[in-house]
């Protein structure tokens, strides 16, 4: 049976590696060092009581992650390169498998016929990603021991195009903030971890814009319902794209609406001002 191996994006490839390097050493820093644990919550704005998921993991730092996602995504069976794969320690680390049970492991994870639910996950085509669902702990174990492949179950997962999404660049209110917008007029915020996902996103060919060239409410607007969301002290506890998103054209709207509100206000306060004066 030929089984196909998963493509390794090279416009990608170092920001999708780091990615996966730097969730092994955070679930170590989550698992034996309280600190390094405080860091991380601080990072993703909540508590932990084990190790991230990947799918988390990966939503905190690629915007609009699950924005195309289908549930009806065939499956297939392909070789996962390890240094592209997110996966998760939450019982234990390579490290604790005996020296003897080593390669009997490896050969269970290269032909995915390990005890337990079968290796199964996500794979992002257009970034050369993969996020496991099943099998989280074989990726640090796989990495560990320097095994270039193990065997998964795959369903595609589509990422919007590159020129959907562009990365927006602050001036006032917002700045300090990464943000991403998505077909002009959805806005995310991006988390940023020690490694900044802008790099990434623009490594796939998404391009920076300014806030000026956005069909958008005014900063400070945005700002003040970003305040209000909660999002800035805390995230989701869902994987839904739109609990995370803020629609840029209602809010334009919203501010439209106050704006005319405001001028009228001050019209009906003038008038009534000169009427006041004449009459006198």
């Amino acid at each position: 049976m030929n089984i196909p191996a998963l493509e390794i994006v090279p416009s990608t490839a170092a920001n999708v590696k780091s990615l996966a390097r730097l969730k092994i050493e955070q679930d170590r820093l989550v698992r034996y060092s309280s600190a390094g644990k405080v860091f991380v919550e601080r990072w993703i704005k909540s508590q932990l009581t084990c190790s991230m998921m990947p799918l988390t993991y990966a939503q905190e730092i690629i915007p609009f992650l699950l924005w195309n996602h289908d549930n009806s995504s065939r499956k297939t069976l392909a070789h996962v390169p390890t240094e592209i794969a997110i996966g998760a320690c939450i019982k234990g680390y390579p490290e604790h498998i005996k020296d003897e049970k080593v390669d009997e492991r490896i050969e269970a994870y290269q032909t995915n016929t390990a005890v337990g639910a079968p290796a199964e996950g996500f794979y992002l085509p257009e970034l050369g990603l993969y996020i496991a669902y099943e099998g989280k702990h074989r990726v640090a174990f796989m990495s560990h021991h320097n095994e270039p492949y193990f065997l998964s179950s795959v369903s595609d997962l589509n990422y919007p195009a590159a020129d959907r999404i562009k990365i927006v660049k602050t001036e006032k209110e917002l700045s300090g903030f990464s943000l991403a917008v998505l077909d002009g007029r959805y806005l995310q915020l991006l988390s940023e971890p020690p490694y900044c996902p802008v790099s990434l996103l623009t490594g796939y060919g998404v391009e920076e814009i300014s806030w000026r060239e956005l069909n958008a409410p005014t900063e400070g607007f945005v700002y003040e319902e970003i305040q209000r969301s909660g999002l800035l002290t805390a995230r989701p506890k869902n994987i839904s794209e739109v609990a995370r998103s803020f629609d840029l054209q209602k809010l334009k709207e919203a501010e439209d609406k106050q704006n005319v509100i405001v001028i009228k206000s001050f019209e009906d306060k003038l008038g009534a001002w000169i009427i006041n004066l004449l009459s006198k």
